[in-house]
């Protein structure tokens, strides 16, 4: 069983048609076709709002056309408008895996939270990268991806909140650097890469070849540390050396 906000998400996941959920008020459930067009519209705003290039992947209407009936995409909704998304879907249903697994692991992918500026900065990107994740780990997935930007502070800072690890950096079709996340649904490989050979690299344009080399090297960012500036904790597989 996995429970989620005293709640076994199964029972959102498989038993419950309408797969709903509340929060504050706000409706949580499968984004339907329907829905492409406000969704498209919330992510033109999200990036207008974070008024820098490279920051959050543009999404088009095909693109949601080919994720959204794999059925683990969200949608908020209240008084009939949509007022944020969360887009996810199984490995292979329409993109193949960030990072190369083998054939025994069920991976989910994330591709991105955007809200309309009224629900910003009130912990939904944290809860519904946390719900996503229960339903995952609910049908038996062992592992999530996502790719963000090293810039998306917030969106960084709630990845490896929620137990993501920085496992690389790489240029995505769009041209902008993106590290690339995994979180080890069941805890037992993310164990293995806990407290040894820690290092701290700090997170700025002009020291990302740094960053790159760290995870060439085998490193993974564990932790976030902020301060005057924003700092990357790597640390290496137990047994590795350092």
């Amino acid at each position: 069983m996995v429970m989620f906000d005293d709640k076994d998400i199964a029972m959102w996941t498989r038993e419950e048609a309408d797969h709903r959920l509340y929060r504050q008020d706000i409706l949580v459930r499968t984004a339907e076709l329907d829905d492409i067009e406000s969704m498209v519209r919330i992510n033109v705003q999200s990036i207008e709002i974070l008024g820098e290039d490279g920051l959050f992947m543009p999404m088009s209407a095909d693109f949601f056309a080919g994720v959204v009936p794999s059925g683990f995409s969200i949608v908020l909704e209240k008084d009939d408008e949509i007022l944020g998304y969360s887009v996810a879907v199984p490995a292979g249903h329409s993109s193949p895996a960030f990072f190369p697994v083998t054939d025994d692991r069920r991976v989910g992918l994330l591709f991105g939270t955007a809200l309309v500026p009224q629900l910003m900065r009130q912990g939904w990107q944290k809860w519904l990268i946390k719900l996503r994740l229960a339903t995952f780990q609910s049908i038996g997935y062992t592992e999530a991806q996502c790719t963000v930007s090293p810039f998306n502070v917030s969106s960084l800072i709630n990845l490896v909140g929620s137990g993501f690890q920085i496992s690389a950096l790489k240029l995505l079709l769009d041209g902008y650097p993106r590290f690339v996340v995994r979180n080890f649904l069941n805890g037992s490989d993310q164990e293995s890469f806990e407290a040894t050979g820690k290092r701290r690299e700090p997170l700025s344009r002009d020291r990302l070849s740094q960053h790159e080399d760290w995870l060439g090297a085998g490193y993974v960012g564990v932790a976030i540390e902020k301060g005057t500036e924003l700092v990357v904790v790597y640390s290496k597989p137990r047994g590795s050396g350092t």
